[in-house]
């Protein structure tokens, strides 16, 4: 059997077919060796970096999504309050002209 290369002796069981060769990484010869190569301990801990990463975009959308949903909830109550104080003052001046035509009424609230 041929040397193999430095890169293909890290990562494991896996088959690479390149131009020339195929070759096949080596495996451990123990199962002890294997069962601590492949253990959930040692997958949990190699990938909790991205776990965390992936918790925190998850927590990050769902947390824009409710702001932006109160925001809008928020504004709409604006736009209505809003709308509801236009039309009361244009009612108070349109009242105050109906019934006193010549009398100036003041900006003021």
């Amino acid at each position: 059997s041929s040397p193999q290369p430095f890169w293909l002796s890290r990562v494991g069981p896996l088959i690479f077919i390149t131009p020339c060769i195929v070759s096949r990484a080596p495996m451990a010869d123990q199962p002890a060796e294997m069962a601590e190569m492949y253990s959930r301990e040692k997958y949990v801990s190699d990938n909790s970096g991205v776990w965390i990463g992936l918790s925190l975009v998850v927590f990050f959308f769902i947390a824009m999504f409710i702001v932006d949903r109160r925001w809008k909830s928020r504004q709409y109550h604006l736009a209505k309050v809003t709308g509801i104080m236009n039309e009361s003052h244009a009612f108070s001046l349109n009242l105050v002209r109906h019934f006193m035509p010549s009398f100036k009424v003041q900006k003021y609230q």
